[in-house]
């Protein structure tokens, strides 16, 4: 691949956070913020995990993770334990009402982009489709899974 071609390519990758982020930001109103959100979205599908795994998936520093989940644990959506194979180590769950919320967020989502999505022509529909299928089996490539890039 070219420089040009991955300069590119890593453009509209960003871009298409962006437009997703901001789809999500403008169409919905989360009642919490969008990083309480992806913990719970995580947490739902890989949890319960140490706030240290749950930092690097997110790439948030881990400073900046441990107030996000002490602003949840206040807030009773999620719970911490203790490691029952390490006791230096705390995991983190979803409690019942960070499930719920969760899961009538991710309806509201839903339907939103349904809604959107029935706007569209046929042929943009299902090009949308094989674009997202697409994607998504790409993103879930163990490469993209890997341990973030340090920064350094």
């Amino acid at each position: 691949m070219t420089q040009a071609q991955e300069d590119t390519l890593s453009a509209q990758f960003l871009e298409n956070l962006c437009l997703i982020h901001n789809y999500l930001n403008r169409r919905t109103q989360l009642p919490i913020p969008v990083s309480q959100f992806s913990v719970l979205v995580l947490l739902d599908e890989d949890g319960p995990l140490p706030i240290t795994s749950i930092a690097q998936h997110l790439m948030i520093s881990k400073q900046q993770m441990t107030k996000v989940i002490n602003r949840m644990s206040v807030q009773e959506l999620i719970k911490k334990t203790p490691d029952p194979e390490d006791h230096r180590r705390t995991l983190i769950s979803v409690l019942p009402k960070g499930r719920e919320l969760l899961d009538d967020q991710t309806d509201v989502i839903r339907s939103i982009f349904l809604e959107d999505v029935k706007r569209l022509k046929k042929n943009d529909r299902e090009e949308l489709t094989r674009s997202l299928t697409s994607l998504n089996r790409l993103l879930s490539q163990s490469v993209f899974l890997e341990k973030p890039l340090s920064r350094e």
